[in-house]
């Protein structure tokens, strides 16, 4: 029973150079708020917009960074928003300050407007 087992072992570690796998697809390494991108001052409904260099189809979180400190005062405008490079919303309560964060849900990559 010992010399099958090691058999089939050999057999399945040899044959793995010639088993094709499915490529997975890259997660975002890079995102960059594109719009609002500082001195905007933005009333009623807007795009927020970015772009990332990763595959279509990841999530992303959007938030909005009260006074402008991502660090510390993060709200959440959308939850698990398709990674389309684009999201309306309603300014209502926005402040001079504010910015806007977007964060990848897989890599967390992640970039706050200016």
């Amino acid at each position: 029973m010992k010399k099958f087992s090691l058999f089939i072992v050999l057999t399945l570690v040899l044959m793995g150079g010639f088993i094709s796998t499915p490529k997975a697809e890259a997660a975002i390494t890079t995102i960059t708020v594109t719009s609002p991108n500082g001195s905007e001052k933005w009333s009623g409904t807007h795009n927020i917009t970015w772009t990332s260099d990763g595959v279509g189809g990841d999530n992303v979180n959007i938030y909005r960074c009260v006074g402008g400190d991502c660090s510390l005062n993060q709200t959440l405008i959308s939850a698990g928003e398709a990674n389309d490079g684009t999201y309306s919303w309603n300014t209502a309560g926005l402040n001079e300050t504010d910015r806007i964060y977007i964060k990848d849900l897989v890599s967390g990559a992640f970039d706050a407007s200016k």
